[in-house]
């Protein structure tokens, strides 16, 4: 973030008890105050199946974070990779999403935590997911190694 005399800066946040998710991408949005959000995925500290989904708001300028930590659902099998998003339509600014890879290369998903499911194509590593207005997808690579994006439901 840039500073009043022209610098940077780092603001930071702890999620405590939790452990970042390997493979992790977090999600990351400035809004028009200047306020930044940033999502994140984690396990439980205690409870290792545990997924915890963990959003934070940074105010403009000065000001300590708001964090909140969310229960995201029970990994059914020890996770992969993960992701976070937000979605790139004017129309749903703010709205969050989030997808696990796990070991088995099944995946839960924001838009169905309590169910893992196979997905058509191979995942492309490191995650890539794309949320529209009302749509999500997922890039994954078909039979011939070429992109796609997958519809999520």
């Amino acid at each position: 973030e840039a500073s009043a005399d022209g610098g940077t800066r780092t603001r930071l946040a702890t999620i405590p008890d939790a452990l970042p998710l390997p493979a992790s991408e977090p999600a990351l949005r400035i809004d028009g105050t200047g306020a930044i959000f940033a999502s994140a995925l984690f396990r439980d500290a205690q409870r290792s199946h545990e997924l915890i989904v963990a959003d934070v708001i940074w105010p403009a300028g000065d000001g300590e974070a708001a964090i909140a930590r969310q229960h995201g659902g029970w990994l059914p099998v020890a996770p992969r990779a993960g992701v976070a998003t937000y979605a790139v339509s004017r129309r749903s600014a703010g709205r969050r999403e989030w997808l696990v890879l796990l070991e088995d290369g099944k995946v839960i998903f924001s838009g169905s935590p309590d169910e893992a499911r196979p997905i058509r194509g191979a995942p492309s590593l490191p995650l890539a997911l794309l949320a529209m207005a009302q749509m999500t997808y997922l890039l994954t690579l078909d039979d011939d190694g070429l992109p796609q994006l997958e519809l999520l439901f």
